[in-house]
């Protein structure tokens, strides 16, 4: 009696051996340790290893390469696959046959129970895809390779995995073999990013700017590029998709505006001062009496210079801080303590107005980066927005200061008439102003946002809107510390 629970198990791994021989797919298992335990004909056949040459050997380094032609760890995928097979019960990746060629594996694995419910075995079937594969990599280098856009995919360490003629051309890549993308742009080119936010996985999707400047040697070229980090059936981040732009003519023309603006800005500065001084002496009677009629005249000519004097204040601010040459010299602030003085100044001088202001900061010691002239351009615009787009008799702005993942987050939120939707991406560009049957006759130029934004993208920060139509809006600026 005591045999028969063992003839009864021989008698089964019999059928199952014969069952799995006789289908046209691999069919393997391997124990918790990566090793194989049972490895069908048709898998034998297949990979070119005999069963006594495989059984008891692992499968990284037979079957399964150490790192596929990518540079993905698939010594990491094996092993995390014992601490996690529910996450890979469904799974492609490169694997290897006996003389050396890769192929790729369309596996179902399943886990092997003993009595305790631990895991014992994974099961493990596969079918060959390599074709399949190899067909759909023709049809997308068909697609792109001829694209104006720069197309380049990398692995999660920047190892270039595929670039087309494109994206060659402009980066100047002759080999992809072992070379890094990272290297590439931060040794010949200048990036408006710093090496951190490139390697900062956490973002999924980040614009910059790659640049070269002109030389003897070579031409100016500026490119825009696009980054996307993918994600596989697991949730994993796998791999990044990176598009250019060549914007190399639209940043000359850029350049040619922005010198027009700063010529215009100075040559308006001295008249503009010295309009306004005369108005102002004649004005407070310095030079003479003036008739009620010359009064209301000079008083209009009075308001007026001073519209003009900020508008050309505001023009020399913007042509300064949009100046690529900008230095964003930093130094450390505590960003309550200054937030706290520089809101009571900007909400005195508008009098005329009833505003509630309150400071959210929990954590009162924060500390970020960066000029003081420069932080208080930021907030006092905002400010100066949430006040001037607002028609309620009672202003309410709140502003947020927490830290979380490394970056100090600042929020101004009002309860204006907010911002509508299809202006959400436009705000943001030079001399936009929403249409005034919206907003009211609001003064100003469109220059205060695209200031913040390019202030705080030059710290290496973002900037993005968040409004609901009648119930306000709010601007989150997150900057790294």
């Amino acid at each position: 009696m005591s045999n028969y629970p063992s003839q009864n198990l021989r008698n089964d791994e019999e059928k199952y051996r014969r069952l799995s021989d006789s289908v046209n797919s691999i069919i393997l298992r391997m124990d918790i340790e990566g090793k194989v335990t049972f490895f069908n004909e048709f898998a034998q056949a297949f990979f070119g290893y005999k069963e006594d040459e495989i059984l008891g050997q692992s499968v990284i380094g037979t079957i399964v390469p150490v790192t596929d032609t990518s540079g993905e760890d698939l010594k990491a995928m094996i092993s995390d696959i014992m601490v996690n097979p529910q996450k890979y019960v469904n799974n492609e990746n490169e694997n290897m046959l006996r003389n050396g060629q890769r192929v790729w594996i369309a596996w179902s694995n399943r886990p092997i129970l003993d009595k305790e419910k631990r895991l014992k075995e994974v099961l493990c079937v596969g079918n060959d895809i390599t074709k399949l594969k190899q067909a759909l990599e023709e049809r997308f280098e068909t697609i792109v390779q001829d694209l104006s856009e720069g197309v380049i995919s990398c692995n999660l360490a920047w190892g270039i995995k595929y670039a087309n003629i494109t994206a060659r051309k402009y980066l100047g890549i002759t080999q992809i073999e072992a070379r890094s993308l990272l290297e590439i742009i931060l040794n010949n080119y200048s990036v408006s990013i710093s090496r951190e936010e490139l390697l900062d996985n956490s973002i999924l999707h980040k614009k910059f700017d790659i640049i070269r400047q002109e030389s003897e040697q070579f031409k100016a070229l500026y490119l825009e590029a696009d980054l996307n980090i993918l994600k596989d059936s697991h949730g994993e981040t796998k791999n990044i998709i990176i598009l250019l732009r060549n914007m190399t003519e639209a940043y000359k023309e850029e350049m040619l505006k922005q010198d027009f603006l700063s010529l215009i800005s100075h040559k308006l500065n001295t008249p503009t001062a010295v309009i306004n001084q005369a108005a102002l002496l004649l004005q407070d009677g310095s030079i003479g009496d003036l008739t009620a009629e010359q009064k209301e005249y000079v008083d209009s000519i009075v308001n007026k210079s001073f519209q003009l004097k900020a508008l050309v204040a505001n023009l020399l601010t913007f042509t300064t801080i949009n100046s690529r040459k900008l230095n964003f010299k930093k130094e450390p602030i505590e960003v309550y303590t200054y937030l706290v003085q520089l809101t009571d100044t900007l909400i005195k001088a508008a009098k005329d107005k009833k505003i509630e202001l309150n400071i959210d900061c929990a954590q009162r010691d924060l500390i970020v980066n960066m000029s003081r002239e420069h932080l208080e351009l930021i907030i006092s615009n905002l400010i100066d927005n949430a006040i001037k787009f607002n028609d309620k008799e009672a202003l309410k702005i709140n502003i947020g200061i927490s830290k979380s993942a490394g970056k100090l987050e600042i929020t101004v939120l009002d309860n204006g008439r907010g911002i509508p939707p299809e202006d959400y991406d436009k705000i943001f560009g030079k001399f936009y102003q929403i249409e005034k049957y919206f907003t009211g006759n609001v003064p100003g130029a469109g220059l205060g946002l695209p200031l913040v934004k390019r202030l705080v993208c030059g710290y290496g920060g973002s900037i993005h809107l968040e409004s609901e139509l009648g119930r306000g809006a709010k601007f989150i600026i997150s900057l790294p510390e």
